[in-house]
Order: C-alpha cells, then sequence, then structure tokens
C-alpha cells in the first residue's frame, strides 16, 4: 500500500511545472481557481518532500552497480511529452477543464501502473539523478539519487519503491 501511495505522489507532484504553467498562462485568475492551483502546486509538494524524507529513513540494502547509464534526458522529455500538451486549453472553460481532467486522471492511472513514476522533473529540480543499472544480481533497475555520479562496481544504498525502480 505504502508502494501505491508513494507512486501517486510522484505522479501528482510530477504536474506542477504545468500547475505553476496554467498559473502563469491564466493570469489574472478567479480566486477560486488561484487557490484550487495552488493547492495543486503547494499540496503535492509538500506531501513528496515528506514521502522522500520517509522513504529514505526506511532500511536500505546495499548493492554494487555495473553497466550505468544516466538518464536524466527522461526528465526533459516527461515535460515534452506530457506537459507542454495540456497548456493549449483554456481551464476557464468547463469543457476544456473536464477534458483535461480525464485525460489526467487516464494519464496517472498508465503512469502509476507502467511504473513511469521515475520521469518526474520535480525530483530533478530536487537535485535527484536518474540511472539505468544492473545490479550485482544482474537486475535491471532504475535508480533515483542525489549521487552526482555512478561509476561501474560502487555500492549504493537502495530502497525498492516499485518494480525494478529504487530510491538510493
Amino acid at each position: 500500500m505504502l508502494r501505491e501511495h508513494i507512486k501517486w505522489t510522484l505522479f501528482f507532484s510530477s504536474y506542477i511545472p504545468l500547475y505553476v504553467t496554467l498559473l502563469i498562462l491564466q493570469w489574472p485568475v478567479s480566486k477560486i481557481l488561484l487557490v484550487i492551483l495552488t493547492m495543486f502546486i503547494v499540496i503535492p509538494f509538500l506531501i513528496l518532500l515528506i514521502t522522500l524524507k520517509v522513504v529514505n529513513k526506511f532500511g536500505k540494502t546495499f548493492t554494487q552497480v555495473k553497466n550505468v547509464d544516466y538518464k536524466n534526458s527522461e526528465f526533459v522529455g516527461y515535460i515534452f511529452t506530457y506537459i507542454l500538451p495540456f497548456i493549449s486549453g483554456d481551464i476557464s472553460k468547463i469543457n476544456h477543464l473536464v477534458a483535461l481532467a480525464v485525460l489526467y486522471l487516464l494519464i496517472g492511472y498508465l503512469y502509476v501502473k507502467s511504473n513511469l513514476l521515475y520521469t518526474n522533473p520535480v525530483l530533478n529540480l530536487l537535485g535527484y539523478n536518474l540511472y539505468e543499472v544492473d545490479d550485482n544480481k544482474n537486475n535491471h533497475i532504475i535508480l533515483i539519487t542525489k549521487m552526482k555520479s555512478l561509476s561501474n562496481n560502487c555500492r549504493v544504498k537502495i530502497i525498492k519503491i516499485a518494480q525494478n525502480v529504487y530510491l538510493g
């Protein structure tokens, strides 16, 4: 259950750049829209920070990594694929808002079920880097870590947050 919470937290927080952009594009906004967009920015961000702090306190295990591949470009791809298409809608019109909500929930469902949670640009803004690595058991994993660089055969402390996705 905790892993599902982490996945949804990572999904909602991955759209914070969209909420900020919508707030800027729709400015000046009504008070209700301002409150809603601010909640969509602040609440996921705070929950993300708390989740990262709590997850980092769980028992981590050491693994030795090999075949390291730096993947921070995934963050940029996420912005172009999942955030920019939302910007073209006028959220002051109810039909655009409903269409946006349906698409948003569909992407959320797919994001969580497919374990795409590592493609979160907010994590990158918080100093996390993304790597594809093979561990010492020859498992191919995605590693999200604040380590600036990884080299083959280095030891990393990790905790599993989803199928083949680890926080280090």
